[in-house]
């Protein structure tokens, strides 16, 4: 580490969400308070920023929520931990074995909140809430996410795997007109100059705690 250049880059993101798929509603972990606190879902509207890949989940043989670096492409290496354990290191298809890890989609938002200016947002997709967004980007083309367009979760279906009932999110389309994409793209430029210096550094995979994995 030396002065002008570090090592570590703290994420700019001000929340972290992500899908409580038995309460339909998005969540962030309070730290002071040390709780799970809820964002109901008609409340905010999102502009698509940039999207990378993580791995989250839960390891019952480390009794630790599971986490790891965030990359382009899964080809490329995670170091894949379990409380400030590393479990170890490698691309997604060695990422498969590791008992309790998931693929998850880490999109970058701006989040619109009750006429406030646009803060930016993390969104972890997984589980419930990953083949929906799939479906979504998919839908409407990435093009026109990355346009001046805005999305909100206008609902949730009732879903059921085997014995396990649960509610995935409904992505959508909705009206943009009060969006301010100027702080769209504001928020975009300091995204990307993070990005820029985090994964030009192999090694700066470090956990704020500010996006503590949570168990669907």
């Amino acid at each position: 580490m030396s002065r002008t250049r570090k090592t570590k880059t703290r994420n700019p993101a001000e929340l972290f969400l992500e899908w409580d798929s038995e309460k339909a509603t998005l969540r962030y972990y309070d730290k002071e308070n040390k709780q799970n606190v809820p964002i109901e879902i008609n409340e905010v509207k999102f502009v698509y920023l940039d999207k990378l890949v993580t791995i989250t989940g839960w390891s019952d043989e480390h009794d630790g929520g599971i986490w790891s670096n965030e990359c382009r492409s899964t080809k490329e290496t995670f170091h894949v931990h379990a409380g400030k354990a590393l479990i170890g290191e490698g691309n997604y298809d060695w990422v498969r074995t590791v008992s309790g890890a998931k693929y998850t989609a880490s999109v970058y938002v701006g989040m619109a909140y009750n006429g406030e200016p646009l803060s930016l947002v993390n969104l972890k997709l997984k589980g419930a809430s990953l083949g929906p967004w799939i479906d979504f980007v998919n839908k409407i083309g990435l093009e026109e996410l990355q346009g001046d367009t805005a999305f909100q979760i206008v609902n949730f279906e009732e879903k059921k795997k085997g014995s396990n009932k649960y509610k995935a999110p409904v992505f959508e389309v909705v009206n943009s007109d009060d969006i301010n994409f100027s702080e769209a793209n504001g928020l975009d430029e300091t995204l990307q100059k993070h990005l820029d210096a985090y994964l030009q550094n192999k090694n700066d995979h470090v956990n704020d705690d500010d996006d503590l994995p949570f168990e669907d």
